[in-house]
């Protein structure tokens, strides 16, 4: 049973480009989207990467962290680096 109830919209196409660099888009159906963040940043930050996906976490880790902007908005989307749906 799902911890949530997982919608095609729940997530930007910059999202699900960054969620998917990192490998967790199998996740995406069971694990809420604050708590798929947190596993991919402490991920991410052990790695240890300097990038683009990861200047973008970090600017959404911040973002998650002060509660604005919110998910789901442009503002938020406009934290992701454009570069990560290239990839």
């Amino acid at each position: 049973m799902a911890l949530w109830n997982f919608n095609d919209d729940d997530y930007s196409r910059k999202e699900l480009a960054l969620i998917k660099h990192y490998g967790f888009e199998d996740l995406i159906p069971s694990v809420p989207p604050v708590s798929l963040y947190r596993v991919i940043i402490e991920h991410a930050f052990i790695r240890g990467e300097e990038n683009a996906f990861q200047y973008s976490l970090r600017r959404v880790a911040r973002a998650l962290q002060q509660c604005r902007p919110y998910r789901m908005t442009p503002e938020f989307d406009a934290l992701i680096d454009d570069s990560v749906l290239e990839k």
